[in-house]
Formats: C-alpha cells, structure tokens, sequence
C-alpha cells in the first residue's frame, strides 16, 4: 500500500523548514531525529530533502549500513563521492583545493599533488572533509542528511563530529537519522553528535488514536468500526510503519470491514507483520524475489547490474522485478535500489 501524508508531525516538520530557513540564510546549524525504527525519522529526512530542493538548495545524502560499518569512510563516501566524479576536472579542483584536500585519500581520490591516495583517516582527512562540505555549499545552501547513522563508521562518525563543530555562519545544514537502542552503535560519537545539536534533537512520538483511525479508514473505508482502528495502534504501539503494514496486511485479508473484529488487528503483533511483509513479497513471484534476495545480499545501494548478477537473469528482467517491488512497497522508487524501510531490510534478511 502506498505511503501517505506525515500525520502528527507538525512539530518536528515547523522545526526542520526553520532549520533549512536558517541554512538558507547562512546560519547552518545539526539537527538529529532520534527514536526507534517505524517511528519514521526516514520520511521526516525525506521530506526535508524535498523542500531543501524546492528552495534551490544542494541536497546531499546517504545512510548507514550495517555491513559497512567496518568501511573506513563509507558513508562520508555516499556523501560526496558521487558529486565529486560527476564534477568537471576544474570544478573538482576548486572543492579539493587547500585544507580540503585532506579529503581527498578517504575518499579515494587522487592527491593535489597527484599521489595515489593514502586513506590517512587522521585529523587532515576530518578537516579535509569538514571544508569539503562548506565549499559545496559556496554558492548555494547545502543539506547533508545523513539516515540511519547508528550504523556508519567511525571514520565518517568523526568527520560529522568534526564538521557539526563548525557549521555557525555557512549555509550548510546538516541532519541526521538516529535509532535508539541499536546494538554496537558508537554512543560516545553520537552522544557529541547530541550534544552540538543541543535543542534540536527531534524524537518523534507514537501515532495517537486519531491518526491511526485517518490512516485506517483512509485504506479500509469509513465502515471501519472505530474500536478496529484503535486496536490498530495498540497492536504496534502507535508505531507509523508497522501501522501501516498492518492496515496494509488487514486490507489483504479482504472481507468487508465493519465486519471485522478489534481481536483480528490485536493479533497481528510485530512479528505478524513481518510475515505480512513476505507473503507480500512472495505474492509477486519468484523473480521479484530473488531480486529482493539479491538486494539484502548486496545491501542498500547496490546497482542493478549487480543485483541482476546476483539473482541469474537480464538486466531488463532486473528492472521490472525491480519496478514491482517498488509498486510493492518493497524497495524505494530511486536507482541504486534500497529497501523502503530498514524493517522491511530485516525482515527479508531474516
């Protein structure tokens, strides 16, 4: 089922559009979105970007993964590694130029001198990275929006460290997804990254009772008797993403819906709604799936023709799995493929 409006968000949303206001205006400033996962700090960064790109601002991104979280810079990589071999050589140049070409080495990239790079992680490459970024945002104001950080890193965990320091005065704003209670995430890192964002943590809350029935009845028609959209929220805790899988496994069981019963939500634990999540999968046959197999294998990121690889078929056949594993909100609907929601990622690892 598809995604809809952000609900009851209104006050982490007034705080991002000021925070961008504020970058855009040249004060940057960090701001990170903490909580558990489903809680949806991924659609609150999302929706940042778009309104980031609507202002005209430079929209830079990645996400931590938890098999590279041994890659030495792997997500200051995501960041801008893309941007600086699409630039022109001169262009290239003039972000690498003085202190920032200390980011050169993590980021694989050659020298100013012209030597090979020599993956130095010490302080000349956070520097390096931290004036790597103000210069992207000369110019125009830059958002960097960092999701699942509790799985990046160190290397790049430091450089954010480093940069968060230094934003005051640059249009540069910087955002980072953060979930809590994750095991063998850097809590001494990420406490400093908490730390500089001072008031600006955002921690989003639990769906209440209204939002959870707006989302119910918006899928299973106002019939929906009202205690069957509270159970709803009570079976996942007012969790927005598996809200809304449940809804969504509820809306595959058909049958019509003032006939259904709360003990029929209250039953769909978490657990559940995994399971919703592969009989979904396996509904779109065995081509989708091995495409999402390859996927979880490969990890978010992972490039079509890899994953084409991976799964045994052709390229085009790749890309219509993929395409419908997108409709089937399995898979975000961008190249290179990732899962739309990290728990979706676990459940078809698992």
């Amino acid at each position: 089922m598809g995604r809809g409006p952000l609900l009851e968000r209104d006050r982490e949303l007034a705080h991002l559009e000021r925070a961008l206001a504020d970058a855009c205006a040249g004060d940057g400033s960090l701001v990170v979105v903490e909580g558990p996962a489903g809680i949806g700090k991924t659609a609150l960064l999302r929706t940042l970007a778009a309104l980031a790109r609507a202002a005209g601002a430079t929209v830079l991104s990645a996400r931590g993964l938890p098999l590279e979280r041994e890659v030495d810079h792997g997500v200051a990589r995501q960041l801008y590694e893309r941007t600086l071999t699409q630039a022109d050589p001169a262009r290239r140049a003039e972000l690498l130029e003085g202190a920032a070409a200390g980011a050169a080495p993590a980021l694989g990239l050659a020298s100013a001198d012209g030597r090979p790079a020599d993956g130095d992680p010490g302080d000349r490459v956070r520097h390096g990275l931290t004036w790597l970024a103000l210069g992207l945002a000369t110019g125009a104001p830059c958002v960097l929006v960092v999701d699942d950080l509790h799985w990046a890193d160190v290397p790049s965990l430091r450089a954010l460290v480093h940069l968060a320091a230094r934003l005051e005065g640059a249009p540069l704003l910087l955002t980072a997804g953060v979930r809590t209670g994750e095991p063998g995430a850097d809590e001494e890192l990420l406490g400093e990254l908490r730390r500089l964002a001072a008031g600006a943590v955002l921690v989003p809350a639990p769906l209440g009772a209204s939002a959870v029935r707006a989302l119910a009845r918006d899928a299973l028609g106002p019939d929906l008797p009202d205690a069957v959209a509270v159970a709803c929220g009570d079976a996942v805790g007012g969790n927005p993403f598996l809200v809304t899988e449940l809804i969504g496994a509820l809306v595959a069981e058909g049958g019509p819906a003032a006939e259904l019963k709360p003990a029929v939500a209250l039953d769909m634990s978490p657990d559940a709604v995994r399971r919703a999540i592969l009989l979904r999968l396996g509904r779109l046959g065995a081509t989708p799936t091995a495409v999402a197999r390859a996927v979880a294998v490969l990890g978010d990121g992972a490039e079509l023709a890899d994953v084409a690889g991976l799964a045994d078929i052709g390229l085009a056949e790749a890309a219509t799995a993929a395409d419908r594993l997108v409709a089937a909100t399995i898979l975000e609907g961008a190249r290179p493929l990732r899962f739309l929601h990290p728990l979706v990622r676990a459940a078809v690892e698992d």
